[in-house]
C-alpha cells in the first residue's frame, strides 16, 4: 500500500494533488487530469491522470506510473522514488506524523457529476405532532413488552438503546383519517375519506432537528390488507425515503447499512469511537441533501450494504462513483448477508468495524479517543434525559480543540465558537443546562447577581456575551439559521452543569 493511501483520505489526496499539479481539473468521479509532472509535454494536457481514490498516477504519453508521493517528488525536481522526498512529504502533509492538514488553494465548490441529491419535503406540522404522540406511546409500550425487548437484545439493541433511538411497539393496526393527521382530504373508491395505515410492529422513526418526520414499521406479519407482502411499511405523509441517521452529524466515520435496525445496533456498539451508522432502507435508495453533506465530510464510509447482487450493483454504479471516500465492506459472507445476520451468528461488530478502517482513520480515532478506548468493550450511549445534577457521561468530555477539529467543514461557525470561548475565558460567566429541559442559559458561577448589577463594565460584558450566545444568524450556509447555544448544546450539552 502506498504511503498516501495508508495515511490520507481520498479528499485530502485530491486537495494535495490539485495544489501540486498544473491546470488540475476533474476528469471523472475520483480522478483528475493535469499537465504531466513527469515530462515536458509538447502539447500539455490530455495524457496525464491521477486517481485520488486509488492513489494512482499515470501518463499515457511518457508511460510513467507513480502515486501522490511520486508527483510530489517530480514537482520538486526529484526522482519519483526519492527517499528524502518521501520523508519530506510525510512531514509536510500527514498530520499524524507532524505535518499539517492540506488546504485547497483557489477553492471551488465540488458538485457530483451526473447526480444531485434530492431535496426533502417534510410533513405538515399536524402530521409531525400526531406522529410524535404515536411514537411516545409506542416507546412506552415497547419498554413494557418483554418479548419484543428480548428480540431486540438478540439483534444487539438493548432496552436503553431502543429508548434512545425512540423505537416503539404498535400493538395493533390503527386507521386514522388522513385529515386527522393534516393531510389533504382524499376519497377512496367507495366515496369515503381515505385513512392512514399504522400497522402492528416495531416503530422506527426518523428524527430531524428533534422532530419525527418519518415513520417506518417493521411488521411481524408481512401480509398487507391488500394481499401483497411488505415486511416494512412507511407511513403515508411522512418524509418517506429519508435515511435514518444514528450518530452526531459531526462524526467523520460512518457505516452504511440497509436496515434501520442494523444501523441502530452498529451505532450502539461503536458510538463511543466516534463512529455513526446510517440505515438507507434499501440498496437502491439515495441520500438526501442532509445525509449527502454528512457523508461528503466523512473521512471514510464503510459501505456494508447487503452481500447480494443489489448491494454490489448499487455500490459500483452509485456509491463508488459519487462517494470516493466509501469503501465496500460487507459483513463476512460466511456469517450472513448483512451485519445483523452476522451479529446474531457471533460477529464482534466493534472489532469488524475497526478492522475495516484504513490505517490513517485508525490513527485519527486513536488520537481523538485514545488507544485504550478503541479496543475496550463498547459503552452504552448516555441517556438523553439526565437527572437534575451534573451528569456522569459514559465517554470523556470532548475538548474545545477536538470540537474545533470536528467543525472544520463550517469555518465561520468554528471561528465564532472559538472567539466566544476566548471572550468567556477569565470571567466567572458560565453556560448551564436548564433543569428538566434541553435548553441552555448563561449565568455566573457565584450566583451573586447583585454584585454583577453594581459592576457596570462587567454587566455590559455579560449582556453582550449572552446576546452573542443566543443570537440566531446564518454564517456557513449548510447549517442555515443557527446559534451558538445550539452548537454548544450539540457538542457539550451532556456535560454541562444543570441549574
Amino acid at each position: 500500500m502506498s504511503m498516501a493511501l495508508d495515511r490520507l483520505g481520498s479528499e485530502d489526496r485530491r486537495v494535495i494533488a490539485e495544489n501540486l499539479l498544473t491546470e488540475a481539473k476533474p476528469f471523472k468521479a475520483g480522478e483528475l487530469t493535469a499537465h504531466c509532472p513527469f515530462h515536458l509535454e509538447g502539447t500539455p494536457g490530455g495524457a496525464f491522470f491521477y486517481n485520488h481514490e486509488r492513489d494512482l498516477a499515470y501518463c499515457h504519453s511518457c508511460g510513467q506510473n507513480s502515486d501522490l508521493v511520486g508527483i510530489y517528488n517530480a514537482v520538486n525536481g526529484r526522482d519519483v522514488d526519492d527517499s528524502e522526498g518521501c520523508r519530506e512529504f510525510l512531514k509536510t502533509y500527514c498530520p499524524d506524523s507532524g505535518g499539517t492538514r492540506p488546504v485547497r488553494q483557489g477553492a471551488r465548490p465540488r458538485r457530483p457529476e451526473g447526480w444531485t441529491p434530492p431535496s426533502t419535503a417534510f410533513p405538515p406540522d399536524l402530521w409531525i405532532q400526531k406522529a410524535t404522540n404515536f411514537v411516545e406511546h409506542s416507546v412506552d409500550r415497547l419498554q413494557e413488552n418483554k418479548e419484543q425487548l428480548a428480540e431486540l437484545a438478540r439483534c444487539g439493541i438493548s432496552q436503553k438503546v431502543a429508548r434512545l433511538c425512540r423505537m416503539g411497539w404498535n400493538d395493533k393496526d390503527k386507521w386514522p383519517p388522513v385529515t386527522a393527521w393534516g393531510l389533504p382530504h382524499e376519497k377512496n373508491e367507495r366515496g369515503k375519506e381515505k385513512k392512514i395505515w399504522l400497522p402492528e410492529g416495531l416503530v422506527i422513526p426518523a428524527i430531524r432537528d428533534g422532530q419525527v418526520v418519518k415513520l417506518k414499521v417493521r411488521r411481524p406479519n408481512p401480509k398487507t390488507p391488500w394481499g401483497d407482502d411488505r415486511k416494512y411499511w412507511e407511513v403515508k405523509g411522512g418524509a418517506n425515503g429519508l435515511f435514518h441517521v444514528y450518530g452526531r452529524p459531526a462524526f467523520r466515520i460512518w457505516v452504511l447499512v440497509e436496515t434501520e435496525r442494523d444501523a441502530a445496533m452498529v451505532w450502539a456498539l461503536c458510538h463511543d469511537l466516534g463512529v455513526g451508522a446510517i440505515g438507507a432502507g434499501g440498496a437502491a435508495k439515495r441520500p438526501c441533501e442532509f445525509v449527502t453533506g454528512i457523508l461528503r465530510r466523512a473521512k471514510v464510509i464503510l459501505n456494508a450494504l447487503d452481500y447480494d447482487p443489489a448491494g454490489a450493483t448499487n455500490t459500483y454504479k452509485f456509491w463508488e462513483q459519487e462517494f470516493p471516500n466509501s469503501v465496500r465492506y460487507p459483513a463476512p459472507p460466511s456469517m450472513g448477508k448483512d451485519v445483523g445476520d452476522a451479529y446474531r451468528n457471533g460477529l464482534d461488530v466493534r472489532q469488524w468495524v475497526w478492522e475495516g478502517l484504513p490505517g490513517f482513520v485508525q490513527r485519527y480515532l486513536q488520537k481523538m479517543v485514545g488507544q485504550a478506548e478503541t479496543t475496550t468493550q463498547p459503552q452504552e450511549p448516555a441517556a438523553q434525559e439526565q437527572p437534575a445534577e451534573r451528569p456522569q457521561a459514559t465517554t470523556p468530555r470532548p475538548t474545545l480543540e477536538q470540537v474545533l477539529q470536528w467543525m472544520e467543514p463550517w469555518p465561520l461557525w468554528r471561528q465564532e465558537l472559538s472567539e466566544f470561548y476566548a471572550a468567556m475565558a477569565g470571567t466567572e460567566f458560565r453556560v448551564f443546562r436548564r433543569q428538566g429541559e434541553d435548553g441552555l442559559w448563561m449565568g455566573i458561577e457565584s450566583n451573586d447577581w447583585d454584585a454583577l448589577r453594581e459592576d457596570e463594565p462587567r454587566r455590559i460584558l455579560f449582556v453582550t456575551l449572552r446576546e452573542r450566545l443566543f443570537n440566531r444568524i446564518e454564517l456557513d450556509p449548510e447549517l442555515g439559521l443557527n446559534s451558538l447555544d445550539n452548537i454548544i448544546n450539540h457538542y457539550f450539552g451532556d456535560y454541562l452543569e444543570v441549574r
